[in-house]
């Protein structure tokens, strides 16, 4: 069964200075980690869980990248956070009439500065079954 299960991981981390520059780039930090356990159950089922999450950070400062006056409702600075978080299952199945995809998927997505929590599930199911026996 070992060769039959597999882990992958993966994930990236960024980081990028706020410019001094009016209008320039703002502070920016973003990391992510996402894990996916697939399985071979057996030579016509393979089935993978996933999941991972997405944290962003950015700021923009009055006087750096963000203007300090003639600012519509006044200038302020800007600090924004953004989480996402994702978990899947999928099955793949192949038969003796065709194959199938199936997979089910929700996503969290967080936005605290602009007061934004949403949640989105989505599911799927998909044959193919051939019409011609090419044997």
């Amino acid at each position: 069964m070992g060769e039959r299960l597999g882990l992958q991981l993966y994930g990236r981390t960024s980081q990028r200075d706020e410019d001094n520059i009016l209008n320039g780039y703002e502070d920016k930090s973003l990391q992510s980690l996402t894990a996916r356990l697939s399985l071979a159950a057996s030579d016509n089922h393979d089935f993978t869980a996933e999941a991972g999450v997405t944290e962003q950070d950015r700021t923009s400062l009055m006087g750096r990248s963000a203007a300090s006056e003639g600012c519509r409702g006044g200038c302020s600075d800007s600090y924004n956070d953004y989480t996402n978080q994702h978990v899947a299952l999928t099955h793949n199945g192949r038969f003796a009439w065709g194959t199938s995809e199936t997979f089910v998927q929700r996503e969290r997505s967080e936005n605290d500065s602009r007061d934004i929590d949403i949640t989105n599930t989505t599911a799927k199911t998909s044959a193919v079954v051939p019409l011609v026996d090419t044997c």
